[in-house]
């Protein structure tokens, strides 16, 4: 019995070591430095698409476009005061490589196979693949007068993976203030592991 308990012992370090090497990849796990000393590699791309036909009536909901923008450059300011890099924003179609994080239902994320087949209400993702940041979730019109979108509500779950990024990786702590970089500490290096999902 005392044999069986100490291979366990033994497997169970081995697994734990291998995990700790980069999950049996023969490398160690990287982390990715996103900003340090107030310079940057990324780009933030966002997606010109609408968000993905879940709902049908999102096919036509021009506001997703912008929402994405904004998204893209809330993210911008964000990491600006947080590192002092001020990333590029641009939309996809004008991306020409190179390290960056993705906002929304971009054709790479597809790509990556990052994109479920359906999300929960409100879910969101945050993945590091390949040198690269997702940010993507469901978003939708809650669609509670349909002649009109000032009386309807939107889940933003691209927005909600942006300050949920925001929150982990520099520690901010968002209070609701007017200013959104209150609670936003400075952070030196901003690095985020490969792999991360």
């Amino acid at each position: 019995m005392k044999r069986i308990v100490r291979l366990l012992l033994l497997c169970a370090a081995g697994v734990a070591l291998a995990c700790a090497n980069g999950c049996g990849s023969g490398k160690p796990a990287t982390d990715i430095i996103v900003a340090e000393n107030g310079k940057s590699p990324f780009s933030i791309v966002y997606s010109e698409k609408v968000p993905y036909t879940q709902f049908l009536y999102n096919n036509k909901e021009p506001q997703f476009l912008y929402y994405n923008k904004v998204t893209a450059e809330t993210l911008q300011k964000l990491l600006a005061h947080a590192t002092g890099a001020k990333l590029r924003v641009l939309p996809e179609k004008m991306y020409k490589g190179g390290p960056a994080i993705f906002i929304g239902n971009t054709d790479s994320a597809r790509k990556a196979g990052l994109i479920p087949a359906q999300y929960g209400i409100w879910e969101y993702r945050i993945d590091v693949r390949n040198g690269n940041i997702y940010l993507h979730g469901m978003e939708y019109r809650n669609n509670n007068s349909p002649k009109s979108i000032f009386r309807s509500s939107f889940v933003l779950g691209t927005h909600k993976a942006m300050l949920t990024f925001i929150e982990q990786f520099t520690g901010a702590v968002f209070a609701g203030t007017p200013n959104v970089t209150d609670g936003v500490p400075k952070v030196p290096v901003l690095k985020v592991p490969e792999g991360y999902s």
